[in-house]
C-alpha cells in the first residue's frame, strides 16, 4: 500500500484554495528574509523616529538653554538690586548712629 503525498495547497487572491498539481514548480519562499526586510524596515522607521526624537530634544534643548540664560539674568539684576537695597540700609544705619 503507497501512501498520497499531500499536494501543497495554493489560496489564491478571492481566498479559494486550489491544489498545486506539480510542487516541483512551486518557488520556494525564504521567509526569513523577508522577517529581516521587515526588521531592517521597522528598524529604518525606528531609527528616522528617533533622529527626529533627536532634533525635537535639541531644538528643546536650546529653548530651556535660553530660558535658563534669562532666568540667571534675571537673578542677577535681582542680585544686584538687593546689594544695592543693603548698601542704602548700612548708609542709613550709619546716619542714625551717629
Amino acid at each position: 500500500m503507497t501512501t498520497k503525498r499531500a499536494q501543497p495547497i495554493l489560496q489564491t487572491s478571492d481566498n479559494k484554495n486550489e491544489e498545486i498539481k506539480d510542487s516541483n514548480n512551486v518557488m520556494a519562499v525564504n521567509l526569513t528574509g523577508t522577517k529581516r526586510l521587515l526588521t531592517d524596515i521597522t528598524s529604518t522607521r525606528n531609527e528616522e523616529e528617533k533622529e527626529k526624537d533627536i532634533e525635537k530634544l535639541k531644538e528643546e534643548n536650546k529653548t530651556m538653554k535660553t530660558m535658563i540664560q534669562e532666568q540667571q539674568r534675571e537673578i542677577n539684576q535681582l542680585k544686584e538690586r538687593i546689594e544695592q537695597s543693603n548698601q542704602l540700609i548700612r548708609q542709613i544705619l550709619q546716619i542714625l548712629t551717629k
